[in-house]
């Protein structure tokens, strides 16, 4: 199934469900048919010591994100969620950014083990791809963990099976979506075969039954999970299979209490095959927070080695303050540290601030 023919399946469903629902309700229930909401990061980057070609200091300010959310329940079985998306608004001087749909779904509850989401989706490589940029433990995503080789990185139109077995221990998610294209620029392929991307979780304690899952629940659930996901889409560079795109990577989460503290750690580790943003090799990132009421010192140490070559090689260590104001609604992160990229000989000093406001 195609990209146009899900984005038409998924804009006719939604208004045939929207439309009946809207028959079936009398005006005071129609009028909350559709949440929106949204939220807005404002982000400052510094590079305290940059390279030669570049100011001596170099102060960005810009909007990292803007997201506004339309969502809602049409019966007791069936969600919708539309989202939209305006990234790196101002960046370097750009203005260009545009707003786009970057989540636009129904959802098919037919019980907590079996639930269907069907449009522009998120994938669930790793735990990390299926967190909301609304509710992060650290100051952003591993972006250049969750890349893949088309504009839309960790999303794509197609369909996601999940659900939680086994008294909710077992988390299951299993997509298949349309992939990259065989007129793609990027890296060309010679037919078009479907991704598909999946993982499999273990909840020693609470459960995430959401669609998107938080970076932190700062203290509503006690979690310790585990996870194994794969990312695959043949023939990604000619007609034999061992030329497919793939992509491994295992995940774990703690979060809890000690004391008066909540302990909050990630582990994630990462291994490409060819075909990807990233070169051939393996990687991981993690962090470390204990948070003592709103405030959270944190520590965060990405690492990716290719195989060949230094291009993507990546080592950043970040150290810093999150002050949970008003928790997910409202908080500011400070992060400060060092970052070696690309192999370069030394590494640089970098600083960044950002401030969350969700309504």
């Amino acid at each position: 199934m195609g990209k146009n023919m899900l984005i038409g399946f998924l804009l006719i469903a939604g208004l045939l469900f929207l439309t009946s629902s809207a028959y079936s309700q009398n005006e005071k229930e129609t009028e909350k048919i559709v949440n929106i909401s949204g939220f807005v990061q404002t982000h400052l980057y510094t590079d305290l010591d940059p390279p030669a070609n570049l100011p001596d200091k170099t102060y960005d300010f810009y909007i990292k994100r803007v997201r506004l959310f339309f969502s809602g329940q049409i019966n007791d079985k069936i969600k919708f969620f539309v989202g939209t998306l305006n990234a790196g608004y101002g960046k370097t001087g750009d203005f260009s950014a545009r707003t786009w749909i970057a989540d636009a779904w129904l959802e098919f509850n037919f019980s907590k083990k079996f639930k269907i989401n069907i449009g522009q989706v998120k994938l669930p490589f790793t735990r990390h791809m299926q967190q909301s940029g609304a509710s992060l433990h650290g100051l952003d995503f591993h972006g250049s963990f969750i890349k893949y080789p088309q504009n839309s990185t960790h999303r794509d139109q197609g369909v996601v099976f999940r659900g939680l077995l086994m008294n909710d221990k077992f988390d299951y998610r299993f997509a298949i979506v349309d992939g990259l294209d065989p007129a793609a620029t990027v890296v060309p392929r010679d037919n078009d075969y479907p991704r598909i991307v999946g993982r499999f979780g273990y909840n020693v304690f609470d459960a995430e039954p959401d669609y998107f899952w938080a970076g932190t629940y700062l203290g509503k659930k006690k979690l310790l999970s585990f996870g194994a996901s794969f990312d695959y889409q043949s023939a990604m560079k000619g007609t034999k299979m061992n030329e497919a795109y793939s992509a491994f990577g295992i995940d774990a989460l703690l979060e809890y209490p000690i004391d008066s503290a909540w302990i909050t750690s990630t582990l994630n580790y990462y291994s490409f095959g060819e075909g990807g943003a990233l070169p051939e090799g393996s990687g991981y990132w993690t962090d470390l927070g204990v948070r003592f009421n709103k405030i959270e010192p944190i520590i965060s140490i990405e690492n990716y080695e290719p195989d060949k070559g230094d291009t993507g090689k990546r080592k950043v260590l970040l150290a810093g303050i999150n002050y949970w104001l008003e928790g997910h609604t409202t908080n500011i992160k400070f992060q400060y540290g060092t970052e070696k990229l690309d192999g370069a000989d030394e590494s640089h000093d970098i600083l960044l601030i950002q401030v969350q406001v969700k309504f």
